[in-house]
């Protein structure tokens, strides 16, 4: 019996702490106006009178800002994949309300109450993950196609990296991409309200090769920065009174015709600015490229003189002999040429007056230096001869002298 009636006293317990609970993720946080928001977003952008959505808000965070896309990256909580943003406002503008882009702001908010772990759709397929936000009035069912341009998409593989940024897919191919992917309808219900949670958890896991923490939600008590560790993700989530959202206004409004008109003078001046880094790009690029040319043309040269005095101290051998070269030019490298040339004459010159030939039985000095001493050599031998038969002609006359006298 005892027994018994511990186990009742446990139960309901543990019934009361279920229903505390409840009621505390119901309304987490403190309980506070809807002027919260106009008032702390006010220093990093501007509030504008829109003629359709009432007052929307204007993020000073640059010509390329993206919501879920700039700065920021995906967390795993019991909510599902939970957006984390790194600005000093993300706590209002990916938890509450919606986004939706025009031409005339680029990318504005719509100030709602409920909160959420971040307001897009997802779709997966092919290898990739993606996801894009929800505009206003959007369900969380949504299949309507949503334009290109608002999607990012990432392999599988990364979508737990906190530097998300690195691996999204070109714009020029999210078409190509977004044709091999379905919607995922993956939702989370608490107390009767619908979270969209994107990929499971077991399905990225798969995808990472790796485990994925599941963290819980902290609620902080002033609205910064949100804060994450290994085992929770801290934030501000205040519960916003709806019924105050009536009376609440920014206390500085832009009308739309003067917004539109401030966001297309920063896109010109935006695009100014780009064209004029890319025109000091180029100069400095064409400079660098100079400077390298000179720079090769001066190693050349410096190389150049290097070779030729090398040249000039280490003759090198022809013909048996050592002859200075110098090759550091053309003028050298002829000089060179030439007294190689001469070198080789002089020494067949030599040869030729030092050492005779036999021409006719007889030796004849040769000296084929030059054709001036071959055609000396070539006249010599033709008096030599003459006077051979002079004297023979005289031995032969005094010969026939003596034999007429002895008769």
């Amino acid at each position: 019996m005892l027994k018994s009636t511990k186990i009742a006293i446990i139960g309901i317990l543990s019934l009361f702490t279920l229903f505390l609970v409840s009621k505390a993720e119901a309304r987490p946080g403190e309980r506070v106006s809807f002027q919260l928001f106009y008032d702390q977003l006010a220093p990093y952008g501007e509030w504008v009178d829109d003629p359709e959505y009432g007052f929307v808000w204007l993020p000073d965070a640059g010509p390329n800002f993206m919501p879920y896309s700039s700065n920021g990256y995906w967390v795993m909580t019991k909510y599902g994949n939970t957006w984390v943003s790194n600005y000093e406002w993300g706590w209002a503008p990916f938890h509450y309300g919606r986004w939706y882009h025009t031409d005339y702001y680029g990318w504005a908010w719509v100030p709602d109450y409920e909160w959420g772990p971040a307001w897009v759709t997802w779709r997966s397929g092919g290898g990739y993950y993606g996801w894009a936000p929800l505009g206003p009035r959007m369900s969380i069912a949504v299949n309507v196609r949503i334009p290109s341009f608002h999607w990012v998409f990432v392999p599988n593989r990364y979508i737990t990296s906190p530097y998300l940024h690195r691996y999204y897919v070109s714009h020029r191919n999210q078409v190509r991409i977004y044709n091999r992917t379905t919607i995922i309808n993956n939702v989370y219900v608490i107390n009767s309200k619908k979270y969209v949670s994107g990929p499971a958890r077991r399905d990225i896991e798969r995808s990472t090769g790796s485990r994925v923490s599941v963290r819980a939600i902290n609620n902080s008590s002033q609205p910064t920065r949100v804060a994450v560790n290994s085992r929770s993700v801290s934030l501000y989530r205040p519960s916003i009174d709806e019924n105050t959202r009536s009376q609440a206004r920014p206390s500085q409004i832009v009308d739309a015709q003067t917004a539109r008109a401030r966001v297309a003078e920063r896109a010109t001046a935006n695009r100014n600015s780009v064209q004029a880094t890319a025109s000091r790009s180029g100069l400095e690029s064409r400079e660098a490229n100079r400077r390298t040319v000179e720079g090769r043309e001066a190693t050349s040269s410096r190389t150049n003189a290097r070779e030729a005095t090398r040249a000039v101290q280490q003759p090198r051998v022809v013909a048996g002999r050592s002859a200075t070269q110098a090759p550091a030019n053309n003028s050298r490298r002829m000089e060179a040429r030439e007294a190689n040339r001469r070198t080789v004459m002089g020494r067949e010159a030599t040869r030729a007056v030092q050492q005779p030939r036999v021409v006719t039985g007889r030796s004849a000095i040769q000296a084929p230096a030059n054709n001036s001493r071959r055609t000396e050599a070539r006249e010599a031998t033709p008096r030599q001869s003459v006077a051979r038969e002079a004297t023979r002609s005289r031995v032969e006359g005094r010969a026939t002298t003596r034999s007429n006298g002895n008769r």
